[in-house]
């Protein structure tokens, strides 16, 4: 998030990680991977307990159309990184559906 120094924000996604994903990690297959414009991608897993986990990131300066999930991001890069069919430039989110 906007303020957070690089170890806070480290110690923040190590956190999500242990808590969100690696509990769902045993039998975890990657789905798809797809390049969005010119420095965009989407990665989509079908975890072990058949929830679906994204992550989507736009390394580019301008936002990206893209096709994303329809429920809260477990993590944005910044507020409103995902919203109304785009990722915004410079950002990630993912996203974890049951």
């Amino acid at each position: 998030m906007p303020g957070d120094n690089p170890a806070g924000l480290y110690r923040r996604l190590l956190a999500l990680r242990q808590l969100a994903i690696v509990p769902r990690l045993p039998g975890s297959r990657a789905l798809e991977a797809q390049s969005l414009g010119r420095a965009t991608v989407v990665a989509r897993w079908r975890m072990g307990d058949g929830s679906r986990l994204t992550i989507a990131l736009n390394l580019d300066s301008e936002p990206c159309p893209c096709t994303l999930p329809e429920v809260p991001p477990i993590f944005e890069s910044r507020p409103g990184a995902a919203d109304h069919g785009r990722l915004a430039a410079q950002s990630a989110a993912a996203f974890l559906e049951d």
